[in-house]
């Protein structure tokens, strides 16, 4: 989704007759780590989609975990604390892609293991 404009579509703008729960990536796939996107993104996603419920997603099998994307290589932990919070202390839905709540880290494949 571009905006949460083209979001509020999925769930049918003020009738409420289309999905009841899309998948809100514009807050999880800032892709930085700047408190005023994060603000205006939930901000937005609270009170553009006519009163439906979020669903915030940080994760996702297509992109890169937010680990990786956010981290910075020294602080990656508090970095995905801060995520977390974000993610679970907001009013919206959270969806925690596997492996995300255990911390684990992604395995690419290797040729030996093709």
């Amino acid at each position: 989704m571009p905006n949460t404009a083209e979001l509020d579509k999925w769930y049918g703008g003020e009738l409420h007759d289309e999905l009841h729960l899309p998948m809100d990536m514009l807050v999880g796939f800032i892709n930085k780590l700047d408190a005023a996107s994060f603000r205006s993104r939930l901000l937005e996603a609270q009170t553009q989609v006519h009163g439906s419920q979020p669903l915030f997603v940080f994760d996702n099998h297509d992109n890169a975990r937010s680990w990786d994307r956010y981290g910075d290589g020294v602080h990656n932990a508090e970095i995905a604390k801060v995520i977390a919070t974000l993610l679970l202390t907001s009013r919206a839905t959270a969806l925690l892609y596997q492996g995300r709540r255990s911390g684990r880290r992604p395995r690419f494949p290797t040729a030996s293991r093709m």
